[in-house]
């Protein structure tokens, strides 16, 4: 007799029910072991969400309204208000709902009756810059959950309105303590001589590529900022006059034709292969341009007699968008034949130019919140030095620092205030060299200044190294 073996599986329904028994199961036992500690958690995670809520909307609409949302800031922490005013002697930020805020947050830990938020605030006097902290947050012996204060333990939020194509040449939001002269000046040798240049800085990594000849160099960046050996890393493929990264993605402004080339940044802060954009430029590059970007848009201005400002959308995934003219151009002021600079300090630009016959252009606009370039002014005359061609800049939170440009050693420096506005200019120390067209870039010790051309117009392999603080090795999340 013959018998029929029937092989009978489980069916996917049956799979699906034992895998989410099991991830029950599982999830009771952990709680079981040890409950409090395990919901502390949670209700932390919601703390340290509520303060990047609680940091951006302020931060927010002091850039709107270039004020904060209470007349009085209080330096020390302080609890925020409840929607209803409470606790006695609270701040009160309701000025940040419905536009900012959808409702002020209010720690986890509260009851449906209990007055206040359990969240506390304050404006740090010498940083200007907000410090939130959730008190309740170390329950359990967690992590206190922080934003702005020197014991962080939660990512500090940072302004969205400027995410900078330059961030170590324009650290509003980065760096917060470089200030007044940098006096300690070295040197160091690139391993080429270079004309005109620019810079990257990515994960501990820094990579400069040059117009002439076209080729591109990178080095290690060292824990204590100062720079390991250089290697060549290739060629672009063009000659670069300039460098702006949108996120994981840089792109090299082409010092002539119209081809931009792009690559993306890999996690050890590597450069992959570039390749061509195909997103040309609608114009002939030339060497007296500038490039940045702000939230939503890359920007590049162009001198050719009057200074024609173009730009291009930002995609989500670091591309670029069409570019168009602006129809925001400098057309008061002809003859700009020179090199040019611009610098982003806060929510304004400022425009640094030169005419064929040595007279110094020195404009800004505001930012709006959308990223887009206001009206060019004249800047009020503060005592501004004499601009030199093919100039560069640095700003950090509360200084601008501009480097004299083709025939000058000369440093300038001046205090920023709280709305990014330049009050007044310095002379600082010498950089020992003359240099023009370098490319700049920041460590988290040492500002580079590379390559270039001297008085002649000759190409250098010199670079000087100043002393800073508050700057970054990693410059991958900016």
């Amino acid at each position: 007799m013959k018998f029929k073996i029937h092989n009978q599986a489980f069916t996917l329904l049956e799979i699906l029910l034992t895998i989410a028994i099991i991830a029950v199961l599982a999830g009771i036992v952990i709680v079981a072991i040890n409950p409090g500690r395990q919901l502390a958690q949670a209700r932390n995670a919601e703390r340290s969400s509520d303060l990047r809520s609680l940091y951006s909307a302020v931060q927010q609409y002091y850039i709107d309204n270039k004020a904060w949302p209470t007349s009085t800031m209080p330096s020390t922490l302080t609890e925020i208000c409840d929607e209803n005013g409470n606790p006695t002697g609270c701040l009160n930020l309701n000025n940040l709902v419905p536009t900012y805020l959808s409702a002020i947050p209010r720690d986890p830990s509260l009851g449906n009756t209990a007055e206040g938020t359990n969240y506390k605030l304050a404006i740090n006097p010498n940083t200007n810059m907000p410090e939130l902290i959730a008190p309740s947050s170390t329950e359990y012996d967690l992590d206190p959950a922080e934003i702005g204060t020197t014991t962080l333990s939660v990512p500090q939020a940072e302004s969205t309105l400027i995410t900078y194509g330059k961030p170590w040449r324009n650290q509003y939001f980065t760096n917060l303590t470089q200030q007044g002269n940098i006096s300690t000046w070295s040197g160091s040798t690139f391993p080429i001589v270079s004309g005109l240049s620019a810079a990257v800085v990515t994960k501990d990594r820094v990579y400069v590529s040059g117009n002439s000849p076209a080729s591109t160099y990178t080095a290690p960046i060292n824990t204590d900022g100062t720079i390991g050996s250089w290697s060549s890393s290739g060629s672009v493929g063009v000659g670069v006059i300039d460098i702006i990264k949108t996120g994981d993605r840089i792109h090299a402004i082409p010092e002539s034709g119209s081809i931009i080339y792009t690559t993306t940044i890999n996690g050890d802060g590597t450069l992959n292969s570039w390749v061509n954009s195909n997103n040309n430029l609608p114009f002939a590059a030339n060497h007296r341009m500038e490039a940045f970007t702000t939230e939503n848009y890359a920007y590049l201005i162009r001198a050719n007699n009057s200074a024609e400002v173009y730009y291009a959308p930002i995609n989500q995934d670091g591309t670029l968008g069409a570019w168009a003219n602006s129809n925001n151009n400098l057309n008061q002021t002809p003859g700009l034949n020179m090199g040019i600079t611009v610098s982003l300090t806060k929510n304004k630009i400022y425009f640094f130019g030169l005419t064929a016959a040595w007279s110094n252009v020195y404009l800004f606009a505001d930012i709006d919140s959308n990223g887009l370039v206001g009206s060019w002014q004249t800047v009020p005359s503060n005592g501004e030095p004499s601009f030199g061609n093919h100039s560069k800049t640095f700003t950090t939170n509360n200084t601008i620092y501009y480097f004299g440009g083709q025939g000058s050693q000369a440093m300038y420096y001046a205090t920023l205030n709280n709305d990014g506005e330049i009050t007044g200019w310095q002379t600082g120390t010498s950089i020992g060299a003359t240099l023009a067209g370098s490319s700049v870039f920041a460590t988290n010790s040492k500002l580079y200044i590379v390559g270039g051309f001297d008085q002649n117009g000759s190409s250098q392999s010199s670079i000087r190294i100043g002393n800073i603080t508050g700057g970054k090795n990693d410059y991958t999340a900016e």
